[in-house]
């Protein structure tokens, strides 16, 4: 069994703008027999400090939003076709709790509960032999070794966000806007995309959305995400599933027109080893590259495994034989816009009576 260590409140908590915290208002959530569940044990990640967000109005309000819209999709995909969680982590302790409450959290029943109540074939477990994992995570025969850990950082990544179960420990992402690695919204106006593209040929790339580290370069003991303005540009999650529903057969079903802000906070935080478990026991989530041959001998396309079709692309790969290393269960649980899209998708199909 690994070790979680205490994570001490960093010197500059309060930051630029109050610390975020999600607190679904769950002042009548009982507490389960023998799990020791208090309100008073109530922990989760804060997001704290904010450098640079005030240069962007609302950034703060959209941050935190997207945070709190990444913890439901985690939330939902616990739930079964009945409306209740199977699972005996601190998360589906709550999320049972606020379904069986007489009066849960305003906020927590009008972003989540009505979308469990009518979830239909959405298991605890995640179905390897249903479209959507088939589609971003892979075929069953040629990932099951990964199976435990891919659903592992899923699982993970909902608990270290907001969690009531001890022992745990309070743990704390620092949130930026200055773009510290110089690499989104404060580049040279003359020079707005990242340089170096991976084909000859091929236009610059554009400035990401966001990006995150283990370890920020002012308070080195915490990781950071820092927000762009593309990002801040973005639908709500809400939003963007009103934009898509909206739209016209086939495009309503193209899961890219529900591209959203929490789907990329959810993206960055599997790259922090304390939302993903990593490195140990789960394997560390990059932003993989993958080659394309296109057509019979003709040449090879270098891009990021980005976008639904980028992660489907990946997940396609027949990989070694026999599993391990190299195995298509080895690159999709590394890459990090397979398991977003695969949850985001788990969420959209709900919404579209799927």
């Amino acid at each position: 069994m690994h070790t979680i260590h205490t994570a001490k409140e960093p010197p500059n908590f309060q930051g630029e703008d109050t610390p975020y915290q999600i607190v679904p208002n769950t002042d009548d959530v009982p507490a389960p027999e023998g799990d020791n569940v208090e309100i008073m044990n109530k922990l989760g990640t804060w997001l704290y400090d904010y450098t640079g967000c005030k240069d962007f109005p609302g950034a703060k309000g959209k941050i935190d939003g997207a945070y709190y819209d990444s913890w439901v999709r985690s939330c939902k995909a616990l739930v079964t076709p009945f409306g209740a969680v199977r699972s005996s982590n601190s998360l589906a302790v709550i999320c049972n709790a606020l379904m069986s409450s007489s009066h849960s959290a305003t906020l927590f029943h009008e972003r989540l509960s009505k979308v469990m109540a009518n979830t239909k074939g959405v298991k605890s477990d995640i179905n390897w032999n249903e479209a959507s994992a088939l589609e971003f995570l892979g075929a069953p025969g040629l990932n099951k070794d990964k199976q435990p850990q891919i659903q592992a950082v899923m699982a993970n990544i909902a608990t270290v966000i907001y969690s009531y179960k001890n022992p745990l420990f309070q743990h704390y992402i620092k949130v930026r806007c200055d773009d510290p690695e110089k690499r989104c919204q404060k580049r040279p106006d003359n020079d707005p995309c990242q340089p170096d593209p991976p084909n000859d040929g091929d236009k610059p790339k554009p400035t990401p959305l966001a990006y995150s580290s283990n370890r920020d370069p002012d308070d080195t003991d915490y990781p950071f995400i820092n927000f762009c303005e593309g990002f801040l540009n973005r639908r709500s999650l809400a939003d963007a599933i009103t934009y898509g529903k909206a739209l016209k057969s086939p495009e309503n079903l193209k899961l890219g027109n529900y591209d959203n802000r929490a789907q990329t906070f959810y993206h960055e935080l599997t790259h922090i080893d304390l939302a993903a478990d990593s490195p140990k026991p789960n394997p560390r989530v990059t932003d993989l590259q993958i080659d394309i041959k296109l057509g019979q001998g003709g040449r090879t396309y270098t891009t990021p495994a980005y976008s639904p079709l980028g992660a489907k692309l990946l997940a396609r790969w027949q990989g070694a034989p026999g599993g391990g290393s190299g195995s298509t269960g080895y690159y999709v649980q590394r890459n990090a816009d397979n398991l977003a899209y695969y949850a985001l998708v788990k969420y959209v199909m709900t919404k579209n009576d799927n």
